[in-house]
This record gives structure tokens, sequence and C-alpha cells, in this order.
């Protein structure tokens, strides 16, 4: 049950009721244009453009080199440094009092370039996510699965 502390508070959008969390996206990735969706949209400035949204961080998406076989390397750096960013902005969202509570991502951003994420980049974001004990948002729409 909570405390009238948390009902009264919530009603002004403040902590204990309405605590500071934030959604952590990635850059280009399109979520929506919805409130929360467009606060994790960042592919298209003018879809933003006048656009109230929260204050939440975008890490940058690794970026493949084509053809994977031969790129394999380049593109395992590309998810490291992906992971160390995302490490990255939970901890400086933290330092903001605004820690991140959940993690979201498009399996292929189609909106802000084709990119297509690997297993062992969203193995590690999967595992981010456990160790945070954060939710792992899995916005699949290019693939027709909704």
């Amino acid at each position: 049950m909570p405390s009238e502390e948390e009902l009264e508070s919530s009603m002004f959008n403040l902590a204990p009721g309405a605590p500071k969390t934030s959604i952590l996206s990635f850059k280009s990735g399109f979520h929506g244009r919805l409130l929360g969706a467009m606060s994790s949209t960042r592919s298209n400035p003018l879809h933003k453009l006048g656009f109230p949204a929260f204050d939440w961080p975008a890490a940058e998406p690794p970026r493949y080199k084509y053809p994977l076989a031969d790129n394999a390397e380049y593109n395992r750096e590309q998810d490291k440094a992906s992971l160390a960013d995302v490490r990255a902005k939970m901890a400086e969202w933290k330092a903001k009092n605004a820690e991140v509570c959940a993690i979201i991502v498009e399996p292929i951003m189609s909106e802000g370039g084709d990119n297509q994420l690997s297993n062992e980049f969203a193995q590690g974001l999967q595992d981010i996510t456990k160790e945070h004990d954060i939710y792992f948002i899995v916005d699949e729409v290019q693939t027709g699965v909704c």
C-alpha cells in the first residue's frame, strides 16, 4: 500500500511517489510518437522539433561494416564500444539522480539507417539489464513481429 507521502508527491511528479528514472535508448533508433516513445526516439530531428521530451540517455549503437565475415573483428569492437557507452550513460544518469530503469533497442534499426544488431550485442545488453535488475525492451517492428 502506498504511503500518504508517495500519493501526495506523485500528484506533483516528485519522488518518492514519482521517482526520477530514465530509459536508455540508442542514437538512430525510432520508437514511436507518444511522449515516452518520442523521448527515446533519436532518428530524425524533425520528428522531435517542438515536442516536449524527457531527459533520457542515448548511447551509440554499434555500426557494422559489411560484409560481416570480412569485418568480424571490427564489428566485435563496435559491440564492445557500444556496450561500454551504455554503461557510461547509465553511470552518468545515476549521478544525475535519474537512474536508468530500462533499455530499449531495435534489433533492426531502419528509420535511422539500416543497422542490424548482432546476437552478441543483444546478449551483452541483456546481461547489463540482468546485472542492474532493469527492464530490457526489444522494440521489434521491422520484421513484422510487432
